[in-house]
């Protein structure tokens, strides 16, 4: 063991709950100051990765079903239904 680690002391519920009130207010933002900082708790670095990565997943998610849903539109209506949006 490392003394990075030896002396590690975990977050409190009143740090969990600052910090969750802390992403909720401003997002994104305190994410990633979280996952990237070399000063953060290494629970609130590990917490912000997963997000972070949680986040990537879904909007891949959610990319793939927005394709699909757009080439089965083009199918299904020949053209007309982004033709009619475009007017």
């Amino acid at each position: 063991m490392d003394n990075h680690t030896s002396n590690y002391q975990p977050l409190t519920v009143k740090q969990w709950l600052g910090t969750l009130l802390l992403v909720q207010f401003f997002g994104l933002i305190p994410i990633l100051i979280f996952a990237f900082s070399s000063e953060t708790h290494p629970s609130k670095k590990n917490y912000a990765k997963a997000t972070l990565l949680l986040m990537l997943i879904v909007m891949g998610i959610m990319l793939v079903i927005g394709l699909i849903y757009f080439i089965f539109a083009i199918f299904m209506f020949g053209g007309t239904a982004i033709m009619m949006e475009s007017m």
